[in-house]
């Protein structure tokens, strides 16, 4: 049930980070109107890449194969007639972040994925693309993140989990 949880708040995040709902809104709330909203980016036809495909990455793939999109994923571990069901193309991470428009961040935290995205990985990123992490903060360096956010590296970024957990109140 938690698994199936996850997936829906991956896609949901996803598409509140690439349509810029959070942003448009407070534009509207501050007195805004429609034709001054931002652009923002649609899901279909994009490609996803799906870092982890265990219970939860396998049905963020499954939910984002029915959205018309390419998915990629990339699991060490996986082989890939598992990934025959849900469509998603095995591939390596290097490949992966190069080749998609939005990444979804679903392994979990182990020593060996701890860092898994940092500076290097995120400069492999399309300027234009979205980093959507659901897994564990500290799978994704933060502070990386944030100056490939502040670079203008990458175009955005979804969070539900953080290095420090609970945030501290400043943050």
């Amino acid at each position: 049930l938690n698994a199936a949880a996850v997936a829906e708040y991956t896609v949901g995040l996803t598409l509140a980070v690439s349509r810029e709902i959070l942003q448009n809104d407070r534009l509207l709330e501050a007195g805004g109107w429609r034709n001054e909203t931002n652009l923002s980016t649609s899901v279909h036809g994009k490609t996803v890449g799906v870092v982890g495909f265990g219970d939860i990455g396998s049905r963020v793939a499954a939910f984002f194969s029915g959205l018309t999109t390419d998915v990629l994923t990339y699991d060490p571990y996986v082989f890939e007639e598992d990934t025959d069901i849900t469509g998603a193309e095995l591939t390596e991470l290097a490949d992966l972040l190069e080749r998609s428009d939005i990444v979804t961040v679903n392994a979990e935290l182990t020593e060996e994925t701890e860092g898994l995205i940092g500076a290097a990985e995120l400069d492999r990123m399309k300027e234009s693309a979205i980093l959507v992490n659901t897994a564990r903060g500290p799978v994704v360096s933060q502070s990386a993140l944030i100056d490939a956010l502040e670079a203008d590296e990458i175009a955005g970024a979804g969070l539900d989990v953080f290095e420090t957990e609970p945030l501290p109140r400043d943050a």
